[in-house]
């Protein structure tokens, strides 16, 4: 978390956009698989720089998300394996894809509320 006001106050303008965007990309029916997942942790990181913890309620649906994605798409926590079988798959590979869009499809609503809820929580409209 940082300690420098500028930054988080920049970190949250940044969350408010972001926040936005997706909110039209969902209503639009334009998210892709991959970017539901990145989306997750990109308001993660955007949420503790600008003072918050991952385990807040406002983002709590997006760690949970992107705790059980973190195995695809290089994740923060990949060390050359996966959860269960310590098999990752090639980046950009048919294999990769599939886990992704199973992932999407699993996680499409909860994330779609999850980012409802959050845009109430940071006043975007």
């Amino acid at each position: 978390m940082s300690i420098n006001q500028p930054q988080r106050d920049a970190a949250y303008a940044e969350l408010q956009e972001v926040v936005s965007k997706l909110q039209r990309r969902i209503a639009n029916e334009e998210l892709q698989p991959a970017a539901l997942i990145l989306a997750c942790r990109k308001i993660l990181d955007l949420w503790i720089v600008a003072g918050g913890e991952s385990t807040d309620d406002a983002v709590i649906s997006f760690l949970g998300i992107e705790s059980q994605s973190d195995h695809v798409l290089g994740g923060s926590q990949v060390k050359g394996g996966r959860d269960g079988d310590r098999v990752r798959f090639e980046p950009t590979s048919d294999d990769e894809a599939i886990e992704v869009g199973e992932i999407a499809h699993y996680f499409k609503e909860s994330f779609a509320s999850a980012v409802v809820g959050l845009a109430d929580h940071l006043d975007v409209r």
